[in-house]
């Protein structure tokens, strides 16, 4: 969507919103994820977010492998 001419986003949402489920680990690092979820910009945009911690890297991987969850929030092994 296009911006207005003073520059400012409106978002335009989905209808009907679409549902999914996120798997995070619950570290500081995925800030975003919860500052986003927490100001409503993921229903803003029309998403019905269900965030999912799980602590556990491979079950994360295993929940989107298997359409249990739509992604994961990870960070890279260093």
């Amino acid at each position: 969507m296009a911006a207005s001419a003073a520059g400012v986003y409106q978002p335009s949402p989905l209808s009907p919103a679409v549902s999914l489920k996120v798997s995070h680990s619950g570290t500081t690092a995925q800030t975003g994820v919860y500052v986003a979820a927490d100001r409503g910009y993921f229903k803003d945009e029309g998403l019905d977010v269900e965030l999912v911690n799980i602590n556990d890297i491979a079950q994360s991987v295993q929940t989107v492998a298997t359409s249990q969850a739509a992604f994961l929030v990870a960070l890279p092994d260093l």
